[in-house]
């Protein structure tokens, strides 16, 4: 969760610092930044169908103190290389900012800030109460069947939301 979260800031002050002067600048690419985003959601959505019969494997975790350290900067590493929180900060978290506005990358760190607090309260509910789940959904097809189908249709009615500017 805390490399997650140390991830999550570096995203917000990338976009904080970077993608207020590219917005000013070219109404273009926020508009492509959208649609990529949007094309990106509904083919994740697609994805959690197509590999819905690929086995998920159990998860099994190491707590010695270099396992820790470790798990950090995979946390870390993790979430600055995944594209779906790009994107969330490169075409969701705009579409909130007032273009017109002088506080853009202050609209950016407050709204980041939010985005923050916010995940790591469901990370941390997450982490508390998955390992006494995830059995149950691993290993029962129907509840993992439903589960993929509400998925695919959440990312598929976002990424259409996305590209129609409905969100």
């Amino acid at each position: 969760m805390l490399g997650v979260g140390t991830g999550v800031i570096i995203h917000i002050l990338a976009a904080a610092i970077g993608l207020n002067s590219l917005l000013a600048l070219s109404p273009f690419a926020f508009t492509a930044i959208c649609l990529a985003g949007g094309l990106y959601l509904i083919w994740l959505g697609i994805m959690t169908l197509v590999n819905r019969h690929h086995p998920r494997p159990a998860f099994t975790f190491a707590e010695t103190s270099d396992a820790k350290w470790e798990i950090y900067r995979q946390g870390v590493l993790t979430n600055l290389l995944n594209p779906k929180v790009a994107l969330f900060f490169l075409a969701f978290l705009p579409l909130f900012i007032d273009p017109v506005s002088n506080l853009g990358p202050v609209s950016f760190l407050f709204l980041g800030l939010i985005f923050f607090c916010t995940g790591a309260i469901w990370c941390t509910f997450v982490v508390i109460s998955a390992s006494a789940i995830a059995d149950t959904f691993r290993d029962n097809p129907k509840i993992q069947r439903g589960f993929d189908y509400f998925t695919c249709i959440l990312f598929v009615g976002l990424g259409v939301s996305v590209m129609l500017g409905l969100v």
